[in-house]
């Protein structure tokens, strides 16, 4: 996708003027970012659906909200296709493609966009409410320890927090794309390129938090296993018998050599 984005924002001026049409990278950057954001819309929704414990409303609210972009996405990318790009000259060295013949339903994606990122945030915002009611609640009554808050605070909290901080961004980039078509026109190439760069960032991100907040109370107890040594009165008491088993044996072997 960034050599797609590369290639179709700069070409040598040998290879493209005034009168050649633009370059066909831009529509394969198309397909992968709509790829991107359908895939990174997909990973926010199963992440709420998870936090409200696969409540049916909420499953099917989502799945209402996801349809029409979904659909609106391959419709977009395959309109892309007979979309020819106009070269603009910034530099003797540069030429920006700027596409030219968009749908004018193009921006009405971005509305349904912002009303699907608008509900994620909000149920992310209830559910980090909840959650932290619920804490609160149960920290003042003195049964915190041993509670599911305790045990996956760290990834209940890492999860609220992508989930309200990456549907308010991508709720910024619907309102800047809608500025874009509506008020400044010539920032809607900036603007295509900003988008197909940020699908694949934030939708990796969503990721690789999880990933490093599933594997730390691994890594803190390996850590802590490094650092610490267990008294032998610790030990759970199959590991004390095998380790006295162990030493009478050798013990024994010791003197049965010694013996002439």
């Amino acid at each position: 996708m960034y050599v797609a984005t590369v290639l179709s924002l700069q070409k040598p001026a040998a290879e493209l003027t005034e009168e050649t049409p633009g370059p066909s990278f831009a529509r394969v950057q198309t397909w992968l970012s709509i790829i991107a954001l359908i895939a990174m819309q997909a990973i926010m929704v199963h992440r709420i659906v998870c936090m409200y414990s696969y409540n049916r409303k909420v499953i099917l609210g989502l799945l209402i909200g996801y349809g029409p972009i979904f659909i609106t996405g391959v419709v977009i990318g395959v309109l892309t296709m007979r979309v020819n790009s106009i070269p603009i000259i910034i530099s003797p060295s540069i030429r920006v493609c700027f596409p030219e013949g968009i749908p004018s339903f193009n921006v009405a994606n971005w509305f349904l966009m912002m009303a699907f990122d608008l509900s994620i945030f909000a149920l992310a915002v209830s559910e980090a409410i909840r959650y932290i009611k619920e804490s609160r609640n149960l920290r003042n009554t003195g049964i915190f320890a041993g509670t599911r808050f305790e045990r996956q605070g760290t990834l209940i909290r890492i999860l609220l927090r992508d989930s309200i901080v990456f549907p308010l961004i991508g709720l910024l980039i619907c309102v800047f794309n809608i500025l874009a078509n509506y008020v400044l026109v010539m920032a809607v190439g900036y603007m295509l390129v900003i988008t197909s760069v940020a699908s694949p960032i934030l939708g990796c991100r969503l990721i690789l938090h999880l990933r490093d907040a599933y594997y730390q109370p691994f890594k803190s107890e390996f850590d802590g296993a490094d650092r610490v040594d267990v008294p032998i009165e610790e030990m759970p008491s199959f590991a004390l018998q095998s380790t006295t088993h162990s030493s009478n044996r050798r013990s024994s072997r010791t003197s049965a050599e010694a013996v002439p």
